[in-house]
């Protein structure tokens, strides 16, 4: 069970790491938007897989021949749901739509 927590938080993080890099150096407000945007619109994405036990969105899943359970899956859709939550809150719709 530990193994594919772990799993789901490296390709997360691998995820919010990609998104913290696009959003640094010579960038333009349309930019951050365009960034924000996709990660809100991925999250839902991987949310969506997660519901149809797609596990494309998830590599390190794929790559090692992990199995989700459904403790597993519901744990990963509520840290799924809480981010788009705090997603939401530092970066309103209007701002970035």
């Amino acid at each position: 069970m530990w193994i594919s927590n772990l799993a789901y938080l490296g390709d997360i993080f691998f995820r919010l790491n990609n998104l913290n890099k696009g959003l640094q150096g010579n960038v333009t407000i349309f930019h951050v938007c365009d960034k924000i945007s996709a990660m809100m619109k991925k999250l839902n994405w991987f949310q969506s897989c997660l519901s149809r036990e797609d596990l494309s969105s998830f590599p390190t899943f794929k790559d090692n021949d992990l199995y989700i359970d459904n403790t597993i899956k519901k744990v990963i859709e509520e840290h799924l749901i809480k981010m788009r939550q705090q997603f939401s809150v530092h970066f309103p719709e209007g701002i970035y739509n």
